[in-house]
């Protein structure tokens, strides 16, 4: 045994201290379970954050509405485009018979053809893009902050002190009074 003599009132100081400690610690858990548990509950977020919501739903009703706005008018250009073609095709059996079949478009007319559709694709997608971060940004979402603070409160009773093992040397950290 020990030649240190402990009485029996200061272990149960110590291990009314130790149960203090483990109660501040469970609570904070506790707390912060609570905290995820709303910021990853979809009905919570959307009856915080209606307005993001109704962007994202906006965002895309445009989309699809531009979408479709683009296809009927390629339809419409398309029909247009072909009453043009055959009228120039009849034009030229007449005068020029030897000239009926269509022309091909050569290859590089092809390759630019395709990077002209690339680019208008890409520049379409970064404007969205673009959209979607400044709809974000203008909600202030403070749940979605790092997950622990630098300031968190350590669940130390008042005047203690604890030693975080892990870096180069150990470090001191004292619990604010709050």
């Amino acid at each position: 045994m020990s030649d240190v003599k402990v009485s029996d009132e200061q272990l149960e100081t110590r291990a009314d201290l130790l149960r203090e400690r483990l109660t501040r610690t469970l609570d904070e858990l506790d707390r912060r379970r609570q905290e995820v548990k709303q910021v990853v509950s979809v009905k919570a977020q959307v009856k915080r954050h209606p307005e993001a919501l109704l962007a994202g739903f906006a965002t895309v009703m445009v989309a699809v509405g531009g979408g479709i706005t683009l296809a009927v008018l390629g339809i419409r250009s398309r029909e247009e485009r072909l009453r043009r073609e055959r009228v120039a095709a009849l034009q030229r059996m007449w005068w020029h018979p030897q000239n009926v079949a269509r022309k091909k478009r050569g290859v590089l007319a092809s390759i630019g053809r395709g990077i002209v559709v690339s680019a208008g694709t890409t520049a379409g997608l970064w404007v969205l893009r673009r959209a979607a971060l400044a709809a974000l940004e203008k909600v202030n979402h403070p749940q979605l902050g790092p997950a622990a603070p630098v300031n968190a409160p350590l669940a130390l009773p008042a005047g203690e002190q604890a030693t975080i093992e892990g870096a180069a040397e150990p470090v001191r950290v004292d619990r604010d009074e709050r």
